[in-house]
């Protein structure tokens, strides 16, 4: 009895590190694109979002 609810609250928290842990990732790499696009855009005085991706 006590072997199954000692393996279901270790994988409860074993999955709840793994979600955090890839959220942690995924906002990581929001920012670092957030920031590297941030910097194209200063770059380029008279750059839009819609003229961004035209050639000149």
């Amino acid at each position: 009895m006590t072997n199954g609810t000692l393996f279901r609250y270790f994988l409860k928290r074993h999955l709840a590190t793994i979600m955090w842990f890839l959220l942690g990732i995924a906002a990581l790499v929001f920012l670092l694109d957030f920031v590297e696009n941030s910097g194209l855009r200063g770059a380029f005085p008279a750059s839009r979002s819609s003229t961004r991706f035209s050639s000149p």
